[in-house]
């Protein structure tokens, strides 16, 4: 009798800013993350290939925040092309939150981390894929992995730079694998150029 093994389907849930803001520790001294720009698609199959068993990644989401294009219409035009640049892949769909900005004209993040639980959650019940990918360190997702984890669905696994601290959920006396990211994943996933 032969056993026919299929790969694994793969959901790789981006926090753009958190991603790319990360780079930082693994880029070489003096550079930023703003002088690479990441293809996620070839992310996402990085991390995939990390993985212990044969994968594909078949769906892709970027969540991040887009500047309002009065206010910031340099930085609105090139988060643009950069989120077109992230679609070209046919895996990736972005979703980009609008900035919000207080009265002294300073911006922030608004609703990304919400967006970026509700996408895990959704492929994570969706029956699609056998597991997902959260690829960020940030803390503020570990009560939404821990709630999503009380319900059946694909496994839940989490990517950051080997410069960031892993993101640490315990359930039912398991850890959260963690898959982690070094230089030459940055390298092979990124191309050199400066943001606007």
């Amino acid at each position: 009798m032969t056993i026919i093994s299929f790969p694994d389907k793969v959901a790789v849930i981006f926090d753009a800013e958190n991603v790319r803001k990360g780079a930082t520790g693994v880029l070489p001294f003096g550079l930023s993350y703003d002088d690479v720009r990441i293809d996620f698609g070839r992310l996402a199959d990085a991390i995939a290939a990390k993985r212990n068993r044969p994968s594909v990644v078949t769906a892709i989401e970027v969540h991040t925040s887009i500047p309002d294009r009065f206010r910031q219409p340099r930085a609105f035009a090139y988060a643009t092309a950069q989120q077109r640049d992230w679609a070209r892949d046919p895996r990736v769909t972005v979703f980009a939150r609008p900035l919000a900005y207080r009265p002294d004209g300073t911006a922030r993040q608004k609703g990304v981390d919400s967006a970026t639980a509700r996408g895990m959650r959704t492929h994570r019940v969706s029956g699609a894929v056998d597991a997902v990918v959260l690829a960020t360190a940030d803390r503020d997702l570990e009560p939404d992995i821990e709630e999503a984890l009380t319900t059946a669905g694909a496994r839940i696994e989490s990517a950051c730079w080997i410069t960031q601290k892993a993101l640490f959920v315990a359930a039912g006396g398991r850890t959260l694998w963690n898959h982690d990211l070094d230089e030459l994943d940055l390298r092979r996933c990124s191309v050199a150029g400066r943001a606007a």
